[in-house]
């Protein structure tokens, strides 16, 4: 019986006690506890090749170092005109160069440096040559800073027709942007490269992976010199040639890649000189140079360079 009356008794003390001890409420978080100390982001830099997206996150603590939720955070850019910030802190990188992504609340900050990468550039040289003259012009654009992304000079055989040559070059500039994971390469061609060039823009959706577009001395409408020469690729780049008047209709630079032409009035390999102008490109004419020389001339590239800044 003493068993019975101890048992129960026991059982009605911690009833009692487990009772009590739901009713008492614990302690309420002070305005303290709920006060931003510190902004933690997930990381202090990032690299990025331009239209490629990154999302950032903050963590927020208090001053004992606890996590704080549901805090609203404030995102701005240093540069738009380089890299955006959405408000949930998305940020998309625009063109090359450096913006500060900064996170903001209840006056404190967290601050992710974003550096846009240059473009992988693809050089396409013309009829009868081969990648190695570009040697000059990668040299002067790795001392000016382009050491960052691939720069892939191209050879293929001239020897056949252009369509076919945009169709190669299609599977490089794949094969490139699915090895460096950007989204577009620049394109620097020289004579009948360019004329390549525009095929794999215009007919093989290369205008969405193209961002900057150099012809140098591309006969793009036709040449002279091209009369004497059977090769299927040389009768393409005949003036009013069926290839040219297909390349040239309706839009001589489709899409949004940014087209720009170099012309010599010197040149006697694209006859006439002026056949290199597009319509809806940024047409500009140099000193009197040879067809050759435009690919090293000292003075033609700063603007190509900075054309592809």
């Amino acid at each position: 019986m003493m068993r019975f009356k101890m048992s129960f008794g026991a059982a009605a003390i911690f009833a009692a006690v487990a009772c009590t001890s739901d009713s008492i409420p614990g302690p309420t978080p002070t305005t303290e506890d709920n006060a931003v100390a510190r902004l933690t982001p997930s990381g202090a830099a990032a690299l990025l090749y331009a239209g490629k997206t990154l999302q950032i996150s903050v963590t927020a603590q208090n001053a004992e170092g606890r996590t704080l939720s549901g805090k609203v955070f404030t995102w701005t850019s240093s540069d738009n005109t380089i890299a955006t910030v959405s408000s949930g802190g998305l940020v998309t990188a625009l063109k090359f160069g450096t913006a500060t992504i900064t996170a903001a609340v209840e006056g404190h900050t967290a601050t992710t440096t974003i550096s846009v990468l240059h473009d992988p550039i693809v050089f396409i040289h013309g009829f009868g040559s081969s990648g190695s003259i570009w040697s000059t012009l990668i040299t002067r654009l790795q001392a000016d800073g382009w050491t960052d992304s691939p720069m892939f000079a191209w050879s293929y055989d001239s020897n056949q027709s252009n369509a076919t040559i945009a169709g190669q070059l299609a599977t490089k500039i794949d094969s490139l942007l699915t090895a460096s994971g950007a989204a577009k390469v620049d394109i620097i061609a020289h004579s009948m490269g360019g004329l390549s060039a525009r095929y794999y823009a215009k007919n093989l959706g290369g205008s969405d992976k193209i961002d900057a577009f150099v012809s140098l001395a591309s006969p793009n409408h036709g040449t002279t010199v091209a009369n004497i020469c059977p090769i299927i690729s040389c009768v393409e780049m005949r003036p009013n040639s069926a290839f040219l008047n297909a390349l040239n209709a309706v839009d001589e630079t489709p899409g949004n890649p940014r087209y720009a032409t170099w012309w010599t009035p010197c040149d006697q390999t694209v006859t006439p000189p002026e056949s290199v102008i597009l319509a809806g490109a940024v047409n500009t004419e140099t000193a009197c140079i040879s067809h050759s020389d435009l690919w090293g001339d000292p003075n033609v590239y700063p603007q190509v360079r900075d054309w592809i800044k």
